[in-house]
């Protein structure tokens, strides 16, 4: 009884997941074609909020980049040094630092 269950479950499910995936696939492709986001920009900063972290290669990129200062990591203090590095690049990798589950700031 259990496993037909869970195999109904699985089922009802997959197709949910199957089409999540095909969601993150499309953004991703859009993404990594989008010409703005190869730009380089460069950082060398310390204890940068996030907002003006943004502002920042927001006037590099001339893209334009911005989080809600009510928003709780707009105030996210940043620390960033690197050159020369594609904008998309550097979103990525502050999507991944930001959205750490075991982040000591969520």
């Amino acid at each position: 009884m259990k496993r037909s269950i869970r195999l109904a479950l699985l089922l009802a499910i997959l197709p949910l997941a199957l089409s999540f995936a095909a969601t993150v696939q499309a953004i991703t492709t859009l993404l990594d074609n989008d010409k703005r986001l190869q730009q380089p920009v460069s950082a060398s900063v310390a204890y940068t909020s996030l907002a003006q972290f943004l502002r920042t290669f927001s006037q590099q990129a001339h893209v334009p980049l911005r989080i809600d200062p009510k928003e709780p990591y707009s105030g996210t203090e940043i620390c960033a040094f690197f050159q020369q590095q594609p904008l998309g690049n550097v979103m990525k990798a502050l999507r991944s630092l930001l959205s750490y589950q075991h982040a000591e700031w969520l």
